[in-house]
């Protein structure tokens, strides 16, 4: 049980397996390596993909049939779920199930990672936001420490004893 992601790029069409995906991926298409017995091949059997996000919501569905031979067979699946930066699509870690005609035969944990662009954006406002409260304390210490005119110290002098 797998994954194989397709990313375009400028000398074509990159496919390849892989445990992590990320939304800058294009997309991601399932697959299974069955080792089909003797007693089991030579008929058509239902093939069910499914891949389902971290809070456990179907994000992928693809059923196929496909004829079953003697032997060891990769079978990938005909559709890929669209990934690139994809706004629905949360990160985290993911599940794969693959049934065979309605029973599980296997399962992948894999971890679906945010985009480039995206990382990048949250470091900015992490940044952003560490650079204002600095902004604020340093502002906060140049007022603290700001000497006071003696009109000031007399006014604050007369407010404390009335």
């Amino acid at each position: 049980v797998g994954l194989i992601t397709a990313q375009s790029n400028r000398e074509g069409m990159v496919m390849r397996r892989t445990r992590t995906v990320s939304l800058d991926d294009d997309g991601v298409r399932p697959f299974i390596t069955l080792h089909v017995q003797p007693e089991d091949s030579e008929r058509t059997a239902r093939i069910r993909f499914e891949i389902i996000d971290g809070n456990g919501a179907q994000q992928y569905v693809h059923e196929m049939r496909t004829y079953l031979r003697d032997g060891e067979m990769n079978i990938l699946a005909d559709h890929q779920l669209p990934l690139a930066e994809s706004t629905a699509l949360q990160s985290g870690d993911w599940d794969l199930r693959v049934y065979v005609d309605g029973t599980l035969i296997g399962a992948h944990m894999f971890t679906l990672s945010p985009s480039l662009t995206d990382r990048f954006r949250r470091f900015e406002e992490r940044d952003a936001d560490r650079r204002d409260s600095a902004d604020r304390v340093a502002l906060k210490d140049q007022q603290e420490e700001a000497p006071l005119s003696l009109e000031e110290l007399l006014r604050s002098r007369s407010n404390r004893s009335g």
